[in-house]
């Protein structure tokens, strides 16, 4: 069937997704089935260097199915374990069952769009830190700022080069291993600290305390927005008087700070946390 599309262009040397004149908004992937050159040498993905324990996880959202195959073929080429939904609302069904590592999602879909679907992962545990990636038609920068306000971590717009959805998976891939062996680096500095009994109370208002205790829980400004029901801006604000109070220049600093100097949760806190309150 591919063969006999017309698509406006193509390349075999950077494995381009083109446009189909026949089928406005539908992108077809025209040489995932060409073998590359007797000789050539292609770069292991992420998942196959040995860095990682297992098969990576990609959730491929989109309503088209050509688009949607060819990726999902494209991928497991690769090496990588892929998930595919025809729909923001079956996403957030496999996702919820069974977290990816990486999301790559369409924004225009019927019944939950992508900037709705993207908004609902951000609210599960599991969905807060999870790389996702728009691949989209729309490219205005409305879209494209609107999409990262969202909680997006890349914009990528159709047509567009698989090399390039490629190196941003990977980017965000190595993104996540560094970000989680930093926090069981801290983890494990904690463990080996000594114990304090009594932390010392800290020198701030009831509002920047509260501020406090969501950053160390690793949640943006616009989260933690939502969850004291104030503006990102506020958040900001209450963020850096902690800042300036406890000598310190960002939020990383103030995790460790927390680590080291035994600040645990209140129970109400971790409640609202776990999703109990």
């Amino acid at each position: 069937m591919l063969a006999q599309a017309k698509p406006i262009s193509h390349s075999f040397q950077n494995q381009a997704l083109s446009q189909d004149p026949y089928s406005p908004g539908t992108f077809l992937f025209l040489i995932l089935h060409s073998s590359p050159p007797q000789g050539t040498l292609t770069k292991q993905p992420a998942c196959l260097s040995g860095i990682p324990d297992r098969m990576k996880k990609i959730l491929i959202v989109d309503d088209d199915t050509t688009l949607r195959t060819a990726l999902e073929r494209y991928l497991l080429k690769r090496g990588f374990n892929v998930q595919v939904a025809a729909s923001g609302l079956i996403g957030l069904a496999l996702f919820e069952a069974d977290p990816a590592d990486v999301i790559v999602s369409d924004v225009l879909m019927p019944g939950m769009d992508g900037f709705e679907f993207c908004r609902q992962i951000r609210m599960t545990r599991s969905g807060q830190l999870v790389p996702l990636i728009f691949l989209s038609s729309r490219g205005e920068l409305a879209d494209r700022v609107q999409g990262h306000s969202i909680g997006a971590d890349d914009y990528i717009i159709k047509p567009f080069e698989t090399r390039e959805l490629m190196a941003k998976i990977e980017a965000q891939l190595e993104r996540s291993r560094r970000t989680h062996a930093e926090i069981v680096r801290l983890l494990q500095q904690a463990t080996a600290l000594p114990k304090v009994s009594t932390p010392v109370p800290l020198p701030l208002t009831p509002a920047e305390e509260k501020v406090f205790w969501e950053v160390i829980q690793g949640f943006t400004n616009k989260q933690i927005g939502e969850h004291l029901f104030v503006s990102p801006r506020t958040v900001q604000t209450h963020l850096s008087n902690i800042l300036n109070k406890l000598q310190l220049e960002n939020r990383s600093q103030l995790v460790r700070y927390a680590f080291e100097q035994g600040y645990q949760l209140p129970l109400e806190v971790a409640a609202v946390g776990m999703g109990y309150s």
